[in-house]
C-alpha cells in the first residue's frame, strides 16, 4: 500500500515538474518571438533611417551642383541658368572675370601663364627638339 502511495506521489510530483518545464519552455519561446520581433523592427527602422539619408544626401548633391554650375565653372549663363540664381551672383554688365580681377592681384597675368602652360605642354608631347 505505502509502495502504491509513494507510486501516485512520485507520479503527481513528475507531471508537476513537466507541467512547470512545458511552462518555462513556452515561455522562454515567447521571449525569443518578442526579441526577434524586435530585432526585425529595429533593423526595418535603421533601413528606412538609411534611405532617407541617401536621399537627403542624393538632393545635397544635386543642390550642390546646382549652385555651383555657372559660379564655380565660369560657365557663361544662360536665360535657364540665369533664372535660377538670384541677381546678385550673376550682376549684369558685369563679368567674373572682372570680380577676379579685382580680388586677385594675379589675375592679369593669368592668360599669360595658362599659355606659357599649354605652350610647355605641347612642347613635352612633341618630345626633345630634334637636331
Amino acid at each position: 500500500m505505502k509502495n502504491a502511495v509513494a507510486e501516485i506521489r512520485d507520479a503527481a510530483l513528475t507531471m508537476r515538474v513537466n507541467e512547470r518545464a512545458q511552462q518555462q519552455q513556452q515561455q522562454q519561446q515567447q521571449q525569443q518571438q518578442q526579441q526577434q520581433q524586435q530585432l526585425q523592427q529595429q533593423q526595418q527602422q535603421q533601413q528606412q533611417q538609411q534611405q532617407q539619408q541617401q536621399q537627403q544626401q542624393q538632393q545635397q548633391q544635386q543642390q550642390h551642383f546646382y549652385e555651383g554650375d555657372s559660379k564655380w565653372w565660369g560657365i557663361e549663363p544662360t536665360e535657364e541658368i540665369a533664372k535660377r540664381f538670384p541677381k546678385e551672383i550673376v550682376p549684369q554688365g558685369k563679368t567674373e572675370k572682372d570680380d577676379e580681377m579685382a580680388s586677385n592681384p594675379m589675375s592679369p597675368y593669368w592668360d599669360d601663364i595658362e599659355a606659357n602652360m599649354t605652350k610647355a605642354h605641347r612642347q613635352q608631347q612633341a618630345g626633345p627638339p630634334k637636331p
